[in-house]
């Protein structure tokens, strides 16, 4: 019902503005509600939307060197390594994940700072000196949520981008954005101008997003965990970035998910803190709670994070928990530095120090399909495992 009422709008938006207005266009301007001050141009995904900043960003500055966590989504680092840009990889507290970004201040090339707002925990927007040239990126992909002193994840910096692919912040049906809080639209090349919406509903599409519904509902797992070649819930990588622009199904599912922002975001506090009080007293490290943010805040996860102090004990609860069908995940197996087909694009003195996070972590989910039973049964499964 949601996506007929928004497709309804949509297509009265439309009417008016004239027949030659696309919907990527108008779902632009729809989700921009959400993001005060800003614009947004769709794409076909999240890391498109990022390699189209990196495009923009490279073109000011051909020698700019792109600077982001060494524990990433690997999608990072490929949107810009793809273009013939190199990374310069940062160090990462180990049991609050916080970004330590005195590598990028002083130096003699420009800077474009990636903060990545993993699990939908905010970092921190650092200031730098007058002298320095540091181009910030918002990046709201797991974070689109949350806010920072009442200004939207994704605006706070020169480039925000937005991904609508499953397990983000917005879950939809793929797809992706650039928002440009300040209105640097112009320096941005959309890829097919006037067709952005225009690319069909493929099978994978429709399989991926059905599985995904399977996925976040614990009593449903196991048909998703029959099924090996969707290979979801694995962590890919690769330079071959398509420039496919987002569907138009695609772009009013994105609006429909972000219109029910507010009831999502309190499911989500909701579960984080049942999982902070099933977990409390098992001395696991919890990022959100080391960082200092709390259930009742404008930060919202999309995962909850947690760091056992050994690979072992996380391998041996993961393995209970998967089996389970609660849906956790180790997230991301290896830190940038140890992704082979990244490595030919790492700066010379990239920092390759968060290999301990990778083997440590294991993020849970706080979905809306998530029961206090599913929360009880997994703390229950945990204890008995350490």
């Amino acid at each position: 019902m949601e996506l007929m009422a928004i497709t309804s709008r949509l297509r009265r938006a439309i009417k008016a503005k004239g027949e030659s207005t696309d919907f990527a266009t108008i779902a632009g301007e729809y989700l921009g509600n959400y993001y005060p001050s800003s614009s947004l141009i769709l794409c076909g995904s999240g890391t498109r939307a990022l390699q189209m900043v990196f495009e923009a960003v490279k073109r000011d500055n051909p020698d700019v060197l792109i600077a982001m966590g060494d524990y990433n989504c690997p999608d990072v680092a490929s949107a810009a390594i793809s273009i013939g840009l190199k990374v310069l990889l940062l160090p990462q507290d180990p049991e609050s994940l916080e970004l330590d970004v005195s590598a990028v201040r002083g130096r003699p090339v420009p800077i474009c700072l990636v903060l990545t707002n993993l699990y939908g925990l905010v970092d921190k927007l650092p200031k730098f000196e007058g002298g320095e040239v540091v181009t910030v990126v918002d990046d709201a992909c797991q974070s689109a949520l949350s806010k920072d002193e009442g200004k939207p994840v994704g605006t706070r910096a020169d480039f925000g981008v937005l991904s609508f692919g499953r397990g983000k912040a917005v879950p939809a049906l793929g797809g992706g954005a650039v928002i440009t809080p300040r209105r640097f639209d112009s320096s941005i090349c959309i890829d097919s101008s006037g067709a952005e919406a225009k690319r069909a509903f493929g099978l994978v599409d429709g399989l991926s997003g059905f599985a995904t519904f399977l996925m976040q509902r614990p009593s449903l797992y196991w048909i998703v965990n029959s099924l090996p070649f969707l290979n979801l819930g694995e962590t890919h990588c690769s330079l071959d970035i398509s420039s496919a622009p987002i569907s138009t199904l695609a772009s009013i599912a994105a609006c429909a998910q972000l219109e029910q922002s507010q009831k999502l975001s309190r499911c989500y506090l909701e579960n984080a803190s049942s999982w902070h009080q099933e977990l409390a007293e098992l001395g696991l490290a919890e990022p959100f709670i080391k960082r200092g943010f709390d259930f009742e805040g404008e930060v919202i996860p999309t995962r909850y994070p947690v760091l056992f102090d050994s690979s072992q004990k996380r391998d041996l609860v993961f393995k209970k928990l998967y089996s389970a069908g609660l849906g956790v995940s180790t997230s991301y197996p290896h830190s940038l530095a140890d992704f082979g087909i990244l490595q030919p694009g790492l700066g010379l003195d990239a920092i390759a120090s968060s290999g301990d996070i990778a083997s440590r972590i294991m993020t849970l989910p706080v979905h809306q399909y998530l029961s206090p039973k599913d929360i009880k049964r997994a703390g229950k499964l945990i204890r008995d495992c350490l």
